[in-house]
């Protein structure tokens, strides 16, 4: 889910600041503005309808746009002019001393 990229489409969209969706939602404007930043992969669920609801007091069609956006592709925000946050990866499965073989030619 890509709660930031979504988040800063419908913002711009609807000319809102990160500040009054923190006070139309309740959502702190810490996590909104580190989840926009991709400081934060995502937020939690109830967070996410809770931004959802704050939405819905400016404009129902925000509220539609923001849940169609969670559920699109990274190139549909590539295409909109979003750029792409960093990717959270939790699980360190790579060995950082492995060193790569070189090709023979």
């Amino acid at each position: 889910m890509r709660v930031g990229m979504a988040l800063k489409m419908v913002l711009s969209r609807w000319n809102l600041s990160q500040y009054r969706i923190a006070k139309l939602s309740g959502v702190s404007a810490s996590a909104i503005g580190k989840v926009i930043n991709g400081r934060q992969p995502s937020l939690a669920w109830d967070d996410v309808e809770k931004l959802a609801n704050g939405l819905a007091k400016v404009d129902p069609l925000a509220v539609g746009a923001f849940y169609h956006a969670l559920s699109q592709p990274e190139r549909f925000f590539y295409q909109a002019g979003i750029p792409p946050q960093p990717d959270y990866d939790d699980s360190d499965d790579s060995d950082d001393n492995e060193q790569e073989e070189p090709e023979n030619e």
